[in-house]
């Protein structure tokens, strides 16, 4: 398969999990067999786009959140970085605005304390 199959999968794997849910849930509120849904994961198989849609949907992802982060080729320590920060992305994307200002800055000061010590 495609580096593309593979790349969409890791994405959908990692939405996925962020959610909380299983392949075999996933496939239930998409109404396909989770062992498609693994393959899709996988990227073994190329999908029909109404079935990513109905992954997207069920997912409450945009087509923006699974493609904007492509490139040709993704090292492993960047699809790492990518499901690290899609697991942020859905702890905050439905807390207040205070909230996330507070967490940025939370996390604004531990970086320049880690760059600190590093130096």
């Amino acid at each position: 398969m495609s580096q593309f199959a593979k790349f969409i999968g890791q994405r959908i794997r990692s939405q996925r999990k962020a959610k909380g849910l299983t392949q075999e849930q996933l496939g239930e509120k998409v109404s396909i067999p989770q062992s498609y849904i693994g393959s899709i994961e996988r990227g073994q198989t190329y999908m029909q786009l109404d079935t990513l849609e109905r992954i997207l949907i069920a997912l409450e992802l945009n087509p923006t959140d699974v493609f904007k982060t492509y490139k040709i080729i993704e090292s492993p320590e960047r699809i790492q970085k990518e499901a690290i920060l899609d697991t942020l992305h859905e702890l905050l994307i439905h807390r207040d605005v205070q909230d996330i200002k507070m967490v940025a800055g939370f996390a604004r000061e531990i970086l320049t304390t880690i760059d600190t010590y590093k130096k």
